[in-house]
This record gives C-alpha cells, structure tokens and sequence, in this order.
C-alpha cells in the first residue's frame, strides 16, 4: 500500500489520465461508428435514384433491403420499406396476388413458378432468371452471394432488350441464308435451321451452347 502522500498523488494521477484515455477512445470509436452509419445511410438513399431494383435478403431469405425502385416495378406493392423482414417466397406470393405476374407464366401452377423463383437464393444458383409481368413488361433478375451469407437480387427492365432479340430470331428463321451467331466465348447462341442442316444435325437445339470447334469436330 502507499503510504507516501506524494506516491498516492502520483498514483491517482495515473491512474485519472488512464480513465481520460478510456473514455476519449470511446468517444472516438462512437464517432467512427455514427459517421460510418451515415455514410451508409447516404450511399444507401443514394441507391434510390437507380433504375434498376436492387433487393438484398439475409441468410433466412429475408428482405434486408430494398430500393425505392421496387414500387415503380411493383405498382401494386406497399411502400418498399415496409416489407423489410418479409420472405422471398412472401413477396413472390404479393407479386402474384397483386397481378402483377403475367397469366403465361402461371400456367404451369403458383407452386412451380415459386419454387423456380427461390432458387436463385440458394448457393451456386445464381443463373439469371426472366419474368413476364401483365403488362407484357419483361424483367431479368441477377443473383449474386456474399459471403456473409446474404444474396443481392438485381432486377432490370429488359424489356425492350427481349423485343429486340425476338424481332432478330424472326429475321434469321425466315432467312434464305444459313446465318449463325456467336458470344464472346465462342457459343452458338442464334441460328436458323439451315445452319443446323449445314451441321450435318436435324434439330437446332442440338448445337447451342457449344463452341466452334465442338460443332466443327
């Protein structure tokens, strides 16, 4: 124990200025924390002004997030942040409930399209995904995983995109001319029937999706 006056003061002033640091520090990490929550907040706000949807659902399947964009692409939804903590499969039943998904695509019964639909929250199914909605809208939804466990669910017109790509598939089917279209990773993607023939193969769907030289071999 200290006995000596001048040791005792010395003491309690180290010790003050240890407390003092302590709480400086604290306050420090609270404002990183609180500037670190509004620049969040901010880009997040920011995210709204997009003319995509961008939706992100948690390791349960809940919604997380959701921008501003869901209600132009959704007419008949309640504002977006209020379906914070719903389901997937909820807000898919909403999209149906509400008319927004076209009949065609419906036709195969609510239990398959739903199924079809969650699976892109699953792990390695990230496949794009298009949807007809009823007012013969066409929306292409991407799905990207963390590795927090949270999937991003990007939602794009692509509607003028799809009219365009059918107006071209007509214009090579009735062709006089063997036409053949290739990506950028040497895929057969569009082609005619005489192209299939010229293969040497009855049915088209018998070359898409394989490269030059596997047609060629």
């Amino acid at each position: 124990p200290l006995t000596n006056p001048q040791q005792k003061t010395a003491h309690y002033r180290r010790r003050s200025g240890a407390q003092n640091e302590k709480i400086v520090a604290s306050q420090a990490a609270q404002n990183a924390r609180a500037q670190a929550w509004a620049d969040a907040s901010s880009l997040l706000l920011s995210l709204d002004g997009l003319r995509s949807v961008i939706t992100i659902f948690g390791p349960d399947g809940r919604l997380l997030y959701a921008n501003a964009h869901l209600n132009y692409l959704f007419r008949s939804f309640p504002p977006h942040h209020t379906l914070i903590g719903k389901t997937y499969e909820e807000l898919i039943r909403l999209e149906i409930e509400g008319g927004e998904i076209a009949p065609s695509a419906l036709a195969g019964g609510y239990v398959p399209f739903i199924a079809q639909r969650l699976n892109q929250l699953r792990e390695k199914s990230f496949a794009p995904r298009d949807i007809c909605l009823a007012d013969r809208r066409v929306v292409e939804i991407k799905a990207r995983g963390g590795e927090d466990g949270c999937t991003v669910l990007l939602w794009t017109d692509v509607t003028a995109a799809r009219a365009q790509m059918a107006r071209l598939q007509d214009a090579v089917a009735l062709s006089a001319e063997a036409f053949a279209f290739y990506d950028a990773k040497d895929r057969l993607i569009l082609a005619n029937d005489l192209y299939a023939q010229l293969c040497g193969v009855k049915n088209l769907n018998e070359l898409l999706g394989k490269t030059f030289p596997e047609i060629v071999s």
